[in-house]
């Protein structure tokens, strides 16, 4: 209540914002493995459809990428 509401600060602390908000470190790292593995399945499955398994099972909640447009 003491503050002038239109009061700004000269200078700014910046930093980068973080790639998860998450409440603790733990959940944080918790994340970050889970990340982790999604992409390397993902990346799996995607090599395994680039050499022609059409079966090739994705990470669930993930799109395979699009093959290859073949006229014809």
């Amino acid at each position: 209540m003491a503050r002038d509401p239109l009061y700004r600060p000269k200078k700014l602390a910046r930093s980068p914002a973080p790639r998860v908000h998450a409440a603790t470190r733990a959940a944080r790292k918790a994340f970050y493995e889970a990340y982790s593995w999604f992409v390397g399945a993902f990346r799996d499955a995607a090599e395994k459809l680039r050499r022609g398994n059409r079966a090739a099972p994705f990470p669930a909640g993930s799109f395979p990428p699009a093959l290859p447009f073949v006229a014809g």
